[in-house]
């Protein structure tokens, strides 16, 4: 994919689209154990909830040690029962902390806290004060197309080092991409991130990711993925803020697969017709069922 994307000339949001909306995710029942005040030890203090998930919660929390607020992710207890998961969680936060880059959350440590007589997996990141790319494209349904390239390059300059580094990210989409009050885009959450040339070759690939945004390839359970898969994703995050939508959708995340291994994604210059015809073009490509398609 070039380094820039088009310059753009109209920034009115195309009309007559549904905003989109993201799927409800499922609460998954976390302790209130785990919140109480010494619950997370002598070193944070809890703030409130920031989000959660069925791998865990994150929390806004104070680090007494370094005196800066964090947002804290813990594992969830039942998970943390499983050895290979404690590991994964591990994984998760040595690799976003080796990603030194200022488009990615930075991780600033990680251990342990006990809780109900079990151990309790947590790493902390710099807290990002604003929304999520979900939450604005929820409230506002499309964005102006000035304003979905700056957040497309932001993400391609933060992918583009992860992919130097060896890493893939495998699940970007809204939740995860994160917009400052101050204007800097981030991702984060690496929780299913490859390695390609370290990880085992019978790993498959049809377990990670979210439905709405993955790759092709990844439907398919290959193992052979790479930057382009990522790629793929940018452009179904281009084509939802474009169009109000994303490229695909489904009642279930098997006809989303279907439709995604046995035809070509939609045309984004219908869906938004006022978008320079480049930057559409440019986003097409990465939605190309071929990764060899894609840009390189």
């Amino acid at each position: 994919m070039p380094a820039t994307l088009p310059s753009l000339s109209d920034g009115t949001p195309a009309r007559g689209v549904r905003a989109w909306r993201r799927p409800a995710a499922p609460a998954a029942p976390f302790p209130e154990a785990a919140f109480a005040p010494e619950a997370l030890g002598a070193r944070f203090q809890f703030v409130r909830e920031l989000g959660r998930g069925g791998m865990g919660v994150v929390v806004l929390a104070r680090d007494l040690e370094l005196h800066r607020v964090v947002a804290l992710k813990l594992q969830h207890p039942l998970m943390a029962l499983d050895a290979r998961a404690r590991e994964r969680f591990r994984r998760e936060a040595r690799i976003q902390a080796q990603l030194d880059h200022p488009g990615i959350v930075a991780v600033h440590g990680a251990g342990e806290v006990w809780l109900e007589g079990r151990a309790l997996p947590w790493f902390a990141m710099a807290y990002v004060a604003g929304e999520s790319l979900a939450d604005r494209m929820q409230r506002e349904g499309t964005l102006p197309h000035d304003e979905a390239r700056r957040i497309l390059l932001a993400l391609l300059d933060a992918l583009q080092h992860a992919h130097a580094a060896g890493v893939v990210h495998r699940d970007l989409k809204p939740e995860n991409v994160l917009l400052a009050r101050d204007g800097r885009v981030l991702l984060t959450d690496f929780g299913v991130a490859a390695r390609p040339s370290h990880d085992d070759p019978r790993r498959s690939s049809a377990d990670a990711g979210t439905p709405l945004w993955m790759a092709p390839e990844q439907f398919a359970g290959e193992h052979a993925i790479d930057g382009r898969t990522d790629l793929y994703a940018l452009g179904a995050l281009g084509f939802a803020m474009l169009a109000g939508r994303p490229p695909f959708q489904g009642p279930s995340a098997r006809a989303i697969a279907v439709a995604r291994l046995t035809t070509d994604a939609p045309t984004l210059a219908e869906w938004a017709p006022r978008a320079p015809r480049a930057l559409t073009e440019t986003l097409q490509r990465c939605l190309a069922r071929d990764p060899a398609a894609r840009w390189a």
